[in-house]
């Protein structure tokens, strides 16, 4: 168990143990009491070094919530880093935990996500929102995160009248399939959906928002009426995109049929 949430089926040994000392550091550090900083180190087939330094004390300017560095290096066989990726989270302790779940993932499975590792989110194996128009360039990818922040925002979508009508299930499996998102951790995304509703923001990406609105409509007509609950979501993200209530509605028909 990590933090009360079980570790995804999917990652191998050293995923696990990436997980463990992720664990360990966090509880090092005091909750962010304090300024601390913790390291272990999983060497062996592992090659993998973690360490994390909370920069900042609460309560202190500019910055009302401590920040936390994560650093991941893969190593050598003689302790030489040969990859780096790091990341400045400012959060409580879930919001360290969330990014280091997503950099375990990659470490986990290097050869999937080592674009993210050498991009810092932009993946070249990352679904496309469409086919694009002819003698035009090709739509640029969702990210990384990007894809994991839409699997997010439709699952709390799903849920926000009460139950997840079979329909939006297949919606979400779909979705879930086509951005490459294994069960386990679209399970662990969806707790966080749940558990976070209020922090779920719409990425800036041109190509994420229009992916997602469309889906979002998606899910909505699944189950072949708008929720009052969905209806206040679909309008909180499509005054973010710039889509008009009418367009809305009239995109939303176009799903019921």
């Amino acid at each position: 168990m990590f933090f009360g949430q079980p570790l995804p089926d999917e990652l191998d040994g050293r995923g696990a143990e990436l997980f463990a000392a992720v664990g360990g550091a966090l509880r090092d550090t005091g909750r962010f009491r304090q300024i601390a900083t913790a390291r272990q180190r999983a060497m062996g087939r592992a090659g993998i070094e973690l360490s994390l330094s909370v920069v900042g004390v609460r309560g202190f300017a500019p910055t009302p919530m401590p920040g936390t560095r994560v650093v991941l290096r893969r190593l050598t066989p003689d302790g030489v880093a040969e990859e780096e990726y790091a990341e400045e989270v400012i959060g409580p302790p879930k919001a360290v935990i969330r990014s280091a779940r997503v950099l375990a993932y990659a470490f986990a499975k290097p050869e999937d996500y080592s674009d993210l590792l050498r991009d810092k989110g932009i993946a070249n194996h990352a679904v496309h929102p469409g086919g694009g128009v002819p003698g035009e360039p090709p739509p640029k990818p969702i990210s990384f995160r990007g894809r994991r922040r839409i699997y997010s925002i439709l699952c709390n979508l799903a849920v926000s009248d009460g139950s997840v009508h079979p329909r939006e299930r297949g919606v979400l499996d779909r979705v879930a399939k086509e951005f490459e998102i294994g069960p386990a951790e679209a399970a662990a995304l969806a707790r966080d959906a749940m558990a976070d509703a209020a922090q779920l923001n719409l990425g800036k990406a041109p190509e994420e928002q229009r992916y997602l609105i469309e889906v979002m409509l998606e899910v909505a007509a699944a189950d072949g009426r708008l929720d009052p609950a969905e209806a206040k979501r679909l309008i909180r993200f499509a005054d973010v995109v710039g889509v008009s209530r009418d367009e809305l509605r009239r995109r939303f028909d176009q799903h019921l049929n």
